[in-house]
Formats: structure tokens, sequence, C-alpha cells
């Protein structure tokens, strides 16, 4: 592959010809398709030091259409597409990239926040829609954001039965309030309204023997 980022251009142009014409994926035109995606790559990596992020298209296109099976290929143009400002291209770029892979998540997202962007809101959510049926991303059309874990529950507020160790924190309550209550009064008094907490006092346990079952609590619940 690395050969063809240097062929010029007139040895080029026929691979770039066949590329265009379409026709099987054979095994021949996957690696026609490697190569002129390597000659992309290299243009692209040129035109950057230019300030030309669009160098290298032509190449990239034309691998596609010889081998249009890559998604992340497809992904890749038409973000590209999409910095320079071509609407109709980057949205079917996206599309391909989403049809190669219908389970990915990336092509959806950026689709998302590009119809989002041109004021499509109605098509940015049908399009969220349709990730959530092919199991991409989400859970609901309108709420996605751009880092999702699936089956991670969001609770305004978490009930403490939620937590095992939340009964023993809550016990150790007292023992946690004389150790403040300890430090501020080795220092000579009470801290100051917004001081924060004594910078003693860096951990539960640390500022009194008196307090290391609150420490142990902490501890246990600071490895789970």
């Amino acid at each position: 592959a690395a050969a063809a980022w240097h062929q010029p251009p007139q040895e080029v142009a026929p691979k770039l010809a066949v590329a265009q014409a379409g026709g099987p994926v054979t095994a021949q035109r996957q690696q026609l398709a490697d190569d002129l995606w390597a000659r992309g790559v290299a243009e692209y990596f040129e035109g950057q030091q230019h300030g030309n992020l669009a160098q290298g298209l032509h190449a990239f296109e034309a691998s596609l259409k010889a081998d249009p099976g890559h998604s992340e290929r497809h992904f890749f143009a038409a973000t590209l597409h999409s910095m320079q400002g071509h609407a109709e291209e980057a949205e079917r770029g996206y599309e391909t990239a989403i049809a190669a892979a219908p389970t990915g998540s990336d092509a959806y997202l950026e689709l998302i926040m590009f119809l989002e962007a041109m004021g499509r809101r109605d098509d940015a959510r049908a399009v969220a829609r349709r990730a959530i049926r092919a199991g991409a991303n989400w859970v609901n059309e309108w709420q996605r954001p751009p880092i999702f874990t699936p089956d991670l529950a969001s609770h305004a507020w978490w009930d403490h039965n939620h937590f095992p160790w939340a009964a023993e924190l809550e016990a150790a309550y007292s023992t946690i309030k004389a150790e403040l209550a300890s430090l501020l009064h080795a220092r000579g008094g009470k801290q100051k309204r917004g001081k924060g907490m004594p910078t003693e006092w860096t951990k539960v346990g640390t500022g009194g023997s008196s307090c290391s079952s609150a420490a142990r609590t902490m501890d246990r619940q600071s490895q789970m």
C-alpha cells in the first residue's frame, strides 16, 4: 500500500478510473481500495501542512467506490465533507457508514450533531430512534449524551438502600463528627466559614486515633 503513496498522478489515474467504474468487490478491488486509501491518507497529511483539510478526498472517495464495505472509512470521509461544508456529501457519507455497520454508535452521533447544526431537529431525533432500534446507542430519543453507558441507571436522587455500605457510614456519623471537632479544637477554635476543611484532615481517620472505625469504614467504601 505504501508504494501507492508515491506514484505519480499518471500512474494513479488508471486506478482511480477502475475504482470509479464500480463492480463486484473482488480481492483485487479490495487491494485497489486499500492502495487508494493509503494514497488519500498521505495526501491528507500533506494537505494539513498547508491548511487544506480536503486534500486526499478524491482518493478516499475512489477507495470507497472500489470497496464500500468499510464503515469507519465512510465515517472519516463524511467528517471531512462536513468540515468543508459539503452538506449533501456529509449526510450521505454518515448514512452509508450506518448502513455498513448498523450497530456502531459513532456515525449515528455525528449525523445527529450534523443535523442539529443544520436546524433539522426532527430528522436528528429520527436518527436517534433508528440507533435505539438497532441497539447501537441510547434508550431515549430525547436524551442523546455523547458518552453513553448501556444499563447505567440515572437517578436524580439515590436511596441509601442501593449502597450496602451506607448504613455503616451513617452509623459512624458521631465518630466522624468527633474527629472533626477534635481537629478544630486543636487549631484553637472553630473553622472559619468559607475556609474549607482543615488541611490536616486529608482523609477520615487521619485526624486522630479515636476515629479508627470511621477510617476503616471509608477505606472499605473506597475499595468498592
